[in-house]
């Protein structure tokens, strides 16, 4: 029997080109154009768009953002660094870089230490909200249980990590 696979639903908030999408929700541009196949080159508003589910059992999938650091990855997230080295063989401590991913931990007591803050929905759309961020689909879900997070309207709250690069801006 097959494993049924499961997915987001995100109902595009403006006109995307697959590139620009793909880059703010930290997925590939032609493998979310194949998997919505029956949606042209470009993405207009209102056009839902099926994002595959990055994670598996124990883990998750993260793409590394520009100027992340395993340090300020597990400071922000409050793990340790040992464990996400443990999770990632083959992952030098002093070789991350911008766009590599790495698996995380899929508990969400694994986090207990992160730095989190709450901020209410802006006029933003949901993958800039997360680019700007540096979150996945996958975290912001970890911290925000039970809320529909692809359908977040402005003015509502939610959790997110807090890296410590935004205490320099």
């Amino acid at each position: 029997m097959a494993e049924q696979k499961k997915y987001y639903i995100y109902q595009a908030e403006r006109k995307f080109l697959w590139q620009d999408l793909a880059e703010l929700f930290g997925y590939h541009a032609c493998a979310l154009h194949q998997l919505n196949s029956k949606i042209g080159k470009i993405i207009q508003k209102g056009d839902k768009i099926l994002f595959p589910y990055k994670r598996c059992n124990t883990a998750f999938f993260y793409r590394m953002f520009e100027e992340q650091s395993l340090i300020g990855l597990s400071r922000a997230l409050g793990i340790d660094e040992s464990q996400v080295l443990h999770m990632n063989p083959g992952i030098r401590y002093d070789r991350f870089v911008q766009g590599q991913t790495i698996l995380l931990p899929i508990n969400r007591k694994d986090y207990n230490n992160a730095q989190i803050k709450e901020e209410k929905v802006g006029k933003e759309t949901l993958g800039e909200r997360l680019f700007k961020a540096k979150l996945t689909i996958e975290l912001l879900e970890l911290f925000n249980t039970g809320k529909n997070i692809m359908q977040m309207q402005p003015g509502q709250t939610y959790f997110r990590i807090y890296w410590d690069e935004e205490t320099k801006t």
